[in-house]
């Protein structure tokens, strides 16, 4: 389970956030810590350990570029991700491929993740009849693969409003399992070329 904090409302901090999430002690200890510089673990590695939540966080002022006032279980999301813009108007915005799956923020980031927004930053907030589009399994299966075209990354992240509307869930899902296949069929193809260098 992934948690992105937004530290924006009510001038929160790290520490804050922290103090509350570290008093449910069952809580604190499923918490993942990354070390800096190794590789994020994968879904089973996770499970097996215990520490299948990754919180991150973002906005937060009292967290500066020296980890003074940071918490060390809540990642600096940009240290990490980088994604595409999130101010659009209108689905029309979002169709627009060529600018929507551009890279706005997170370029100095180790560039791990790539986190896709998609969704209308609408004048009087989230707009439910946007949501009923973008989250459609036409739109988002066409949308992933579009900005994938154009950024040559994988997005990791699919940032929605009104997630329960649409059908996101199903798409996450049959992309992951596509992914995980991909990723099989590459792992076997390496193991016979290794295979058949070894037997000469």
């Amino acid at each position: 389970i992934i948690l992105n904090f937004e530290m924006s409302v009510g001038d929160p901090s790290s520490s804050d956030l922290w103090g509350i999430m570290s008093a449910e002690d069952n809580f604190r200890k499923k918490i993942y810590n990354h070390s800096p510089g190794t590789e994020w673990p994968i879904m089973k590695d996770m499970l097996d350990s215990g520490r299948q939540l990754i919180a991150f966080q973002h906005n937060d002022d009292d967290c500066n570029s020296n980890n003074v006032g940071c918490v060390e279980r809540i990642e600096d999301y940009f240290a990490y991700v980088y994604e595409n813009d999130w101010n659009f108007d209108d689905v029309d915005a979002v169709r627009d491929t060529a600018t929507s799956c551009a890279v706005k923020r997170g370029e100095s980031s180790t560039q791990e993740f790539y986190s896709l927004n998609n969704f209308v930053t609408a004048t009087f907030g989230p707009s439910k009849s946007s949501a009923d589009t973008l989250n459609s399994k036409d739109f988002l299966t066409q949308h992933i693969q579009d900005c994938e075209d154009i950024t040559g990354l994988e997005p990791n992240f699919i940032n929605v409003d009104y997630w329960q509307r649409g059908n996101l869930p199903e798409v996450a899902q049959e992309i992951n399992k596509e992914r995980g296949q991909k990723k099989k069929r590459r792992n076997l193809s390496i193991t016979s070329r290794l295979l058949r260098w070894w037997r000469g």
